[in-house]
């Protein structure tokens, strides 16, 4: 016997006694066969009230016996079942035992379906998503099944014991107990399940709130390397860091360049560009970012750009396209004045200075400069010529010291700035129109020819030898440069350039100076030839050519006609060059103007191979 919602089988009830009789030892009533109302007949009728309620008996009412109907003397056949044949009944005889047929045991009872379980509590495959170390379900087995694993968990389903040599009745359980005895064994599993969901919230939570951070500190990063070109350049920084990063020079940076309080100033940010070097050119490569500043106090002003390339190799090739424009600068009213290399303020600096010819002179002190791979073009542009290159470098400093460190360049230290040759442009060896200068401010244009092979020269009537056909000659080419837009200028004014090479610089040298000597000596041939000597031509050219020779005003006289000349003539290594000018007494050069023109020849002829 087991208690009320014990999970515990029943178990079998013992064997009735040898001296029961007649129906009554086989489950049956016999009410006609006259039983007397004494002690057996009470055993007999408990006895078949009890087989009355079994649960397998076809006329039972569904429920097992309480315990206070059943007592463990109640004695019951061992092989009395609610399936023994009718006939037997009908007969009124009693059965021969030892005769009978066995009959095979009774079914099991199965709990209710699955359905009432919990999903962990006993189902072959757990409903439950949880690993099985967190809540194990043990799977369904017949609990008459002598062969069923024993199961890990005896809280969830009780052990069966062997099978007795006997048939035994069903276990005796109600689907109650075994409902709320198996809920009860899945509460530690679900609060197992609970507690580990809980945890692997609490770890996503962590994984989360670390990936956000460290988008946060990468979004971070991204925007303060690319601040100067998603804002604008020329807007005030509110951020010490955006500061830091700013590559543009500042008024800070320019302090009291050229005498000026630039901390006054207006920035702003709307494209200008550096004299001579436009945004776009032939060959350019493409910035990957290009920021810009203008800053201006009354008629001065200073402006920056800077771009970024994708490497050093491209950022090279970009500033050695930008040094040929600022050498040969393309602007019609610009003149070419002098050119400067800087040291030690970046991985590759040079300067070039321009004058705009207009009415009242504009000056500009151009620089450029690449740190790794970012070139800067930076404009100083003042209504006096008192501003040099030097300074312009030592006010740029500061800038270029916040490029070097993001664009892995070198840092400005121990800066020193040289004349130098403004860069060549597409024709190394020859004059450019920028190299000329205006006669009548705001006004005038030069044109160059290509050069040629064939010379087509007229000369000052001074030279005695033949230009056109000189002797020893390695090669020899002619240039020549016509003003235009200039109602002052005489017709046909312009310039010829004229290049004698040779194998030894011996031979230029000798053809210089009888050509100064024969010029020299003009007056005393020709009695209407008037000789005035200029300015004396010296100056260095490339790799450190020494450039010599001298300059003249020749004028000739035919009656009540003037005709003038500017003549030049200069060596350069083993080259001699000839220059030659046709101004009148109204429309000339000045004498400095046209020693630095010649100087400036010289300097040209000297990058050509």
């Amino acid at each position: 016997m087991t208690a009320e919602n014990s999970s515990t089988p029943r178990r079998a009830l013992a064997p009735l006694d040898d001296d029961t009789t007649g129906n009554a030892r086989y489950g049956f009533a016999d009410f006609g066969d006259g039983i007397d109302d004494d002690e057996d007949a009470g055993e007999n009728t408990v006895v078949l009230r009890r087989l009355a309620m079994s649960p397998l008996s076809p006329d039972s009412a569904g429920s097992p016996a309480s315990p206070a109907e059943l007592s463990a003397g109640d004695p019951i056949p061992a092989r009395a079942s609610a399936a023994t044949p009718a006939s037997a009944s009908s007969a009124g005889d009693p059965l021969d035992v030892e005769s009978t047929t066995p009959v095979p045991p009774p079914m099991p009872v199965l709990p209710d379906p699955e359905a009432a379980l919990p999903p962990a509590s006993g189902r072959r495959f757990s409903a439950s998503t949880e690993p099985l170390e967190y809540a194990w379900a043990a799977p369904r087995r017949s609990a008459a099944s002598p062969l069923s694993p024993t199961s890990p968990n005896p809280a969830i389903e009780p052990a069966i014991p062997p099978a007795p040599s006997r048939p035994t009745a069903p276990p005796s359980v109600t689907v109650d107990a075994l409902t709320a005895t198996r809920a009860d064994a899945a509460e530690p599993a679900k609060a197992a399940q609970s507690k580990t969901k809980q945890r692997n919230r609490k770890h996503l939570l962590i994984i989360f709130g670390a990936l956000a951070a460290f988008a946060v500190l990468v979004s971070g990063v991204v925007y303060l390397l690319t601040l100067d070109s998603i804002a604008p350049s020329g807007a005030p920084t509110t951020s010490a860091t955006a500061a830091a990063l700013d590559p543009l020079v500042t008024p800070e940076d320019l302090g009291n360049l050229a005498g000026l309080d630039w901390a006054s100033g207006i920035t702003t940010a709307d494209g200008a560009r550096p004299i001579c070097l436009p945004a776009e050119s032939d060959g350019l490569p493409e910035a990957q970012r290009s920021v810009n500043r203008k800053i201006t106090v009354g008629t001065a002003a200073v402006v920056n750009v800077v771009d970024t390339y994708a490497d050093v190799a491209t950022a090279t090739a970009a500033y050695q396209i930008r040094l040929a424009e600022a050498g040969t600068c393309p602007e019609t009213t610009a003149l070419i004045t002098g050119a400067s290399s800087i040291s030690g303020l970046a991985d590759s600096a040079d300067a070039v200075r321009v004058t705009v010819q207009n009415e009242a002179n504009e000056y500009h002190s151009l620089q450029l400069t690449r740190t790794g791979r970012t070139v800067g073009l930076l404009d100083v542009i003042t209504s006096t010529d008192d501003v040099n290159a030097a300074a312009v470098a030592s006010a740029s400093a500061a800038s270029q010291n916040r490029q070097c460190t993001g664009s892995e360049g070198t840092c400005p230290s121990s800066i020193s700035v040289a004349a130098d040759v403004p860069a060549a442009g597409a024709l190394p060896g020859w004059l450019v129109a920028a190299d000329l200068p205006r006669i009548t401010p705001a006004a005038g244009r030069w044109g160059a020819t290509d050069p040629a092979t064939t010379l087509h020269l007229i000369g000052s009537q001074c030279e005695v030898i033949d230009l056109n056909a000189v002797t020893g000659t390695t090669s020899v080419g002619q240039r020549t440069f016509l003003l235009a837009d200039d109602a002052k200028a005489p017709s046909g004014f312009g310039i010829d350039q004229a290049v004698y090479s040779f194998s030894a610089a011996k031979a230029a040298t000798n053809l210089r100076d009888k050509l100064a000597k024969n010029i020299d000596g003009c007056p005393d041939r020709a009695p209407t030839a008037k000789v005035t000597e200029g300015p004396s031509i010296k100056g260095t050219g490339v790799n450190g050519a020494k450039i010599a020779g001298s300059t003249y005003l020749v004028t000739q006289s035919t009656g009540t006609t003037t005709v003038a000349f500017r003549v030049a003539v200069l060596t350069v290594d083993t080259r001699m060059v000839y220059l030659l000018a046709n101004p009148s007494s109204s429309f000339d050069f000045s004498d400095d103007d046209w020693r630095q023109l010649a100087v400036r020849a010289g300097q040209r002829v000297s990058q050509s191979s």
